[in-house]
This record gives structure tokens, sequence and C-alpha cells, in this order.
């Protein structure tokens, strides 16, 4: 494997790391205490805008990843999303109020629900030949546990009587430092389309989602399913958040 090689897959690997201390630091730990405890709120303020983002970039995936795949900016569509979700993040530390707390949390987790799910696993090609992606997707999986790590113990120390908005901050700043090798030594073909095909595949894109949205009102076994998966996801969430609020500082 050339030095090159080795380079892109550690540094979209890095991403990973990157990605889950936002997902341990924010989702499943500091923005639910600081909802909860530090705001002494009830627990829909942080449910509510956590399904209403999840919702929201569910609607946008399909145009993102078909935008994204016609144009081939995967690596450009990556780094603006997380960006986005960066600054939203630091936003929530430098709120006072739970209402735009809650609404800079919604914009943090719809950006990075969209880079993590579209762009950045569509990058994988660009870094591994085939027959190593399983490998190299493994060492992603590898990193993001090391992330999580990372995450927790490098702010818990700032975390004191309870303000957990301590934790916002330096969230953002550890996910933008362990996500810039992503977004320096990854990259994908450029690739030109005209406008006219391109405005063709996003109408052919909006029908379909139509279409798939009417079969699944009007499929009981559908709306099952994907109530099912919304309930699981929230437990995971939840068991995790339980799991590392014990080991997490109280005040």
């Amino acid at each position: 494997m050339k030095k090159d090689s080795r380079r892109k897959i550690v540094s979209w690997a890095c991403y990973d790391l990157a990605n889950t201390i936002f997902a341990t630091n924010i989702i499943s730990l500091y923005f639910p205490l600081w909802v909860t405890v530090q705001q002494g709120a009830a627990d829909k303020f942080y449910i509510l805008p956590y399904y209403i983002s999840m919702l929201a970039a569910a609607l946008i995936l399909p145009f993102a990843g078909m935008l994204s795949d016609t144009l081939r900016k995967h690596s450009l569509f990556l780094a603006a999303f997380t960006l986005g979700c960066i600054v939203s993040t630091a936003f929530i530390g430098l709120s006072h109020s739970l209402y735009s707390g809650i609404i800079f949390f919604a914009f943090a987790n719809f950006f990075n629900q969209i880079a993590a799910n579209v762009f950045y696993p569509a990058l994988l090609p660009a870094v591994s030949a085939p027959e190593n992606i399983a490998r190299v997707s493994g060492l992603g999986v590898a990193f993001g546990y090391i992330g999580t790590l990372i995450g927790l113990f490098s702010v818990q120390p700032l975390i004191r009587h309870s303000q957990y908005s301590a934790a916002f901050l330096p969230s953002a700043c550890l996910f933008l430092i362990f996500s810039l090798p992503c977004f320096l030594f990854v990259r994908d073909a450029a690739q030109k389309t005209e406008r006219k095909a391109l405005l063709l595949l996003l109408k052919q894109e909006a029908q379909k989602l139509a279409g798939t949205i009417r079969s699944i009102r009007s499929s009981k076994p559908a709306l099952r399913f994907f109530s099912a998966i919304l309930l699981a996801i929230n437990g995971i969430n939840g068991i995790l958040g339980l799991l590392l609020r014990q080991v997490g500082p109280l005040g």
C-alpha cells in the first residue's frame, strides 16, 4: 500500500472518530443533561427537536445523495455540512435560553445526519480498492470507538457544578480538528453535469420521494417498521446516555 493511500485511509477514518465525538458528547450525553439539569426542562425539549431534525434529514437525504453523486462533489458537501454541524454545536454553548439552544441542536443534528450518512460513506471507494472496503470500513468503526473515549474524557474536566454548556464549544473544536485530515486529503474526481440533466434528475428524485411517501402512508406494515426504527434509535441513545452519565461528572 502506497504512503498516499495509507494517508487517505487514515484521514477518512479520522472523520469517524470526529463524528463519534459529536454523537457521544452532544446527542447522547451533554445536550440532554443541559436541557434537563442545567435548564430544568422536560425530556420533550430534547426528544422533539431530535426527531424533527431526523425527519427533515430523512426528507433531504435522497436529494443530497443524488446531487453529490451527480456532481461528484462528496468531499465538498461533506465539509460544508460538517461545518454547519460544528458551527451549530458551538452556538449551543453560546446560547443562554432553552429555545435558542434546541434550535441550534436541531440544526446540528440535521447537518450531521446528512454528512455522516450520505457524503462520508460515499467517499469510501475514493480511499479503498473494492477488495479492501470491508477492512477500511472496519478501521473507521475502530476509530469511532477511540473518538468516544477522546470526546468523553477530554471534555469531562471542563464540567463544573452541572454547567454542561461548557462541553459544547470544546466538542465542536474537537469535531473540527479530527475531521480536518479528511477535508484536506480525501478527494473525489470532479465531473461536469449539464444544468438540464441535473434539473431532470432533481425532478425524477422528487417524484420518487413523493411516491415513496404515498406508499408508506397507505401501508400499515411500513408505518410500523419505521416507528419501530425510531423507537429503537431512541432506546439505544437513551441507554448509551445513561451509561455515559455514570462516568460523567454530574456536578
